[in-house]
């Protein structure tokens, strides 16, 4: 039932790129584990070279065990791990260690921090930056917002912390200035799953097509043997809303590509 029907076919498969769309109940998470286990089984991927990220806690706990399950010991080097683990190991190659994540209470604390090295209106406007950094998106028009934005970024750094709004977005920026990052991701990982792409937002959006669409599919090719297979419900609302744009329009650039 379900997806699962075609499970012979996609482990045989020789494209680059999988979608498995279908509702709620299909199999998609358990299509994922299937096809980790069979390709680390028979060899055609060494567990460490198998990434799979999802987008809850929830989800990271249930494909994991899924996982588990279906490669026994073998799967045990998979790396299984949430959006925001899988920012914090990219960061943390800047770190050297693991940065600690603060929420909006963090703020005003960090804002004492750095006022002193900033003028009345560098004060003011970041400021207003940090009340809401999540709507950066929104503010192109703003010739001054990638300078406050990296102002806030590189102040961040400098005490070794992460904002968890706009974490995606600082995780992007760091794999911009720092291209071996995206070299030693393309290296590392053969075979990359994300579950779940319904739950993608703006700032995931930024961070996975930097990773996914650029990195493994515009400049490598298909004989070194890399993979990657998306899941997603395309009937939950996150995706027919108007803030589903950035899972659309990834899904789209995605197949368009295979």
């Amino acid at each position: 039932p379900g997806l699962q029907g075609g499970l012979s076919a996609l482990m045989n498969s020789s494209s680059p790129g999988i979608a498995l769309i279908g509702g709620a109940g299909t199999g998609k998470t358990q299509l994922i584990a299937s096809l980790a286990g069979y390709w680390v089984q028979k060899n055609i991927y060494e567990p460490g070279e198998v990434l799979a990220i999802t987008f809850t806690n929830t989800g990271v706990s249930m494909l994991s065990d899924r996982i588990l399950q279906t490669t026994e010991e073998k799967g045990a080097g998979i790396e299984v791990t949430g959006i925001e683990g899988f920012c914090l190991t990219l960061l943390s190659r800047i770190y050297k260690v693991t940065p600690r994540i603060f929420d909006k209470k963090d703020r005003s604390h960090f804002i004492t921090l750095i006022f002193p090295f900033l003028s009345h209106e560098q004060r003011q406007r970041l400021t207003a930056y940090i009340s809401n950094p999540g709507k950066g998106e929104k503010r192109d028009e703003d010739q001054d917002f990638p300078h406050l934005r990296d102002t806030y970024f590189h102040s961040l750094y400098n005490i070794g912390v992460c904002d968890r709004d706009v974490l995606p977005l600082q995780t992007t920026q760091l794999i911009t200035n720092h291209p071996g990052i995206l070299l030693s991701i393309q290296q590392k990982y053969k075979c990359i799953f994300i579950d779940d792409l319904h739950y993608m937002n703006n700032n995931h959006y930024s961070l996975l097509s930097q990773v996914i669409l650029h990195t493994l599919f515009l400049e490598t090719e298909t004989k070194n043997n890399q993979k990657v297979v998306i899941s997603l419900d395309p009937f939950q609302e996150t995706m027919t809303s108007a803030s589903g744009h950035s899972s659309r329009t990834f899904v789209s650039r995605f197949i368009n590509q295979h």
